[in-house]
């Protein structure tokens, strides 16, 4: 039987290691030489640029954990992992817009459905960041929130088709796509939208905690996915809401734009979000973000 695993990065300190999570404990990757496998990578980044070799030496080590044969002074309990940003970092970061109806209903968008869905870049190396603080951009004062689902790829895909798009995910995570509303839609401007300054600013979009492989989630276009600010529900609906499944995504993607082991794509936000309803964020305010089977992602609004 597979030993169901999900992968991370955790903090020791000023020092970060790659790991997998195995029931409660975290292992980290270095653990992997105790038993006998060898090949494994010093990142999640390189885990996923190997990710066909990879992936069945993970589930060896996760096997040997959970069976209790890799040491148990490398395990790292749950509760006390100190959990950081879990790829460091992607090549890119793409993100799909306008991909729920309940969404655009809300924002009173009538977009129809046409050959390929909106799609944009966030800058990885400063946009993404992990669980914990999430800082208010300067001057913004319409801080909003949009949990969405994360792939994660794991092979070289141009120009793939539908059929095939799907063999090439390796992972799942949870974001949140933060948007400074007011920053998006400018006043007196020549453009409707400022995507950069609206939701591209510095570690306003957290993932993980953890990635889920993909093997391990049954049907990503039937996960309920959920956001809470301060205990209070804001967003709760299941990824069946899609207007462009995922494999429409990638396979529109890649018409254009050459995707690479690691990248992740942002797969789009459901209703709930507070532009329509007057809320915004503030600093204090406790988001916890959530996929099922996949994880559950806590942030702080500082």
């Amino acid at each position: 039987m597979t030993t169901p695993f999900t992968l991370a990065t955790l903090r020791f300190g000023a020092v970060q290691a790659p790991a997998i999570g195995v029931g409660d404990a975290f292992w980290p990757l270095a653990a992997a030489a105790q038993v006998g496998i060898a090949g494994l990578d010093t990142d999640i980044k390189g885990v996923f640029v190997n990710w066909p070799v990879a992936f069945p030496a993970l589930q060896d080590f996760a096997a040997a954990a959970a069976a209790g044969r890799v040491p148990a002074s490398f395990a790292v309990p749950a509760a006390k992992a100190d959990l950081a940003l879990p790829i460091q970092f992607p090549n890119k970061l793409i993100a799909v817009g306008a991909n729920y109806e309940d969404h655009l209903r809300e924002m009173n968008a009538v977009i129809p459905k046409g050959e390929r869905p909106v799609m944009f870049i966030k800058p990885p190396t400063t946009a993404l960041t992990g669980p914990g603080p999430v800082p208010i951009p300067d001057g913004c004062s319409q801080f909003d929130w949009e949990v969405e689902l994360a792939v994660i790829i794991g092979t070289r895909m141009r120009k793939v088709s539908r059929a095939d798009a799907m063999a090439g995910v390796a992972g799942y995570s949870v974001s949140v796509d933060y948007t400074a509303r007011d920053y998006f839609f400018p006043k007196d401007y020549f453009f409707k939208a400022d995507f950069l300054l609206g939701k591209g600013q510095d570690a306003t979009t957290p993932l993980g905690p953890v990635i889920t492989p993909a093997a391990f989630i049954r049907d990503p276009h039937d996960l309920t996915i959920t956001l809470s600010v301060n205990g209070a529900i804001k967003q709760n609906a299941s990824t069946a809401g899609m207007i462009y499944r995922i494999d429409e995504q990638i396979a529109a993607i890649s018409q254009f734009v050459t995707l690479e082991p690691g990248d992740v794509i942002l797969t789009g936000s459901p209703a709930g979000v507070g532009l329509p309803r007057g809320e915004f964020l503030h600093p204090g305010d406790h988001v916890v973000a959530t996929a099922e089977g996949v994880g559950e992602l806590h942030m702080t609004i500082v």
